[in-house]
């Protein structure tokens, strides 16, 4: 689980083995910022369009959850109050 919790691309990797009907694969970037967001406790960073950054947060969220039982995530965004 440490060595996991360290390299988290390695885990979806290792899951996605044997049973990768779409040829799933990340791109060297995406590996470093999974390995980043997992690593430190506050990050901050502004990336372009199409850097996949939704998804990679919402894949992070669930590595935390399937790596550290018993913690408590959530997701918040900004939006427009229209009256």
């Amino acid at each position: 689980i440490a060595f996991y919790r360290q390299y988290p691309d390695y885990l979806v990797d290792f899951m996605l083995k044997d049973n990768n009907p779409q040829n799933f694969h990340f791109y060297f970037y995406q590996r470093i910022f999974l390995r980043t967001v997992m690593r430190h406790r506050y990050v901050y960073a502004t990336f372009p369009r199409a850097y996949s950054k939704s998804f990679l947060s919402m894949m992070v969220l669930m590595l935390r959850c399937i790596l550290y039982p018993n913690s408590h995530l959530f997701v918040t965004t900004g939006g427009k109050f229209i009256i």
